[in-house]
């Protein structure tokens, strides 16, 4: 495995999904986000030298965690640092959680493969407006009292982006994001709602995302999927995904 590419990538997903709140910790970048989003409250444990005591440094996670009242909470993948930190971690009591699949495709690939549908509206921003978060939260049951904290999130994000809003008689149904990161698009909050599943409207955001972001110069998207959301990863594989690693959490 290119574990300097499962860096880079993890890097442009970072930048994509910013927190709130980042502190540098000998390589580990410390996120908090008000607990809205695991991403956004996690560790991303990018380095770890040889110095340094690392149950010191555990601890001194765990201590900058309960200070927001939040669980220490890593994101580990085959890039992680130190190799073995996930077993550390297991022998501390952390539980595995939330395994994603991270997967890329050629944005080629992709746009031959997307499909089109008649008589839908798609609006591209490059900020999201009332509507497409309503849709959005919608869509993907995000609760309002979590809806401002997501906001800051997209808020945060400092690359190019296109907010993806596809609507039907005026009425928001399904949502995409794409942020751009040189020649890679990341896809985020591809979410369509439960009236309007099965009808291709997913296929035509990430089709349409994916145009956009080969207009914009990138020739290669990723895009992150739980491995157990059989119907999504059908989906991706028809538009010409492939699992290039995986990630889980520990969580406290």
């Amino acid at each position: 495995m290119d574990l300097e590419l499962v860096r880079r990538i993890e890097g442009y997903a970072a930048q994509a999904w910013p927190a709130g709140e980042v502190a540098a910790l000998q390589g580990w970048s410390l996120r908090y986000n008000s607990g809205i989003t695991r991403r956004a409250n996690s560790v991303l444990a990018e380095a770890h030298g040889p110095e340094g005591n690392l149950a010191q440094k555990l601890g001194q996670v765990e201590a900058w965690y309960a200070e927001r009242n939040q669980p220490a909470r890593y994101q580990l993948c085959p890039a992680s640092e130190p190799p073995n930190l996930d077993l550390i971690l297991a022998a501390r009591g952390y539980r595995a959680t939330a395994t994603t699949l991270l997967q890329v495709a050629s944005l080629t690939t992709m746009v031959s493969n997307s499909g089109v549908i008649e008589n839908i509206t798609l609006r591209c921003m490059d900020a999201p407006d009332g509507a497409w978060l309503q849709a959005y939260a919608s869509a993907d049951g995000v609760r309002p009292a979590d809806l401002d904290a997501r906001r800051a999130i997209l808020g945060g994000i400092t690359c190019p982006t296109c907010y993806l809003l596809v609507e039907v008689e005026g009425q928001g149904v399904a949502t995409g994001l794409a942020v751009l990161d040189g020649k890679w698009a990341g896809l985020f909050c591809v979410a369509t709602h439960a009236s309007w599943h099965r009808r291709g409207l997913a296929m035509c955001v990430v089709g349409s995302l994916a145009q956009w972001a080969m207009r914009q110069g990138a020739t290669q998207v990723y895009l992150q999927v739980m491995q157990e959301n059989g119907g999504a990863r059908a989906l991706y594989a028809r538009l010409g995904f492939a699992t290039l690693y995986s990630y889980h959490y520990r969580e406290r």
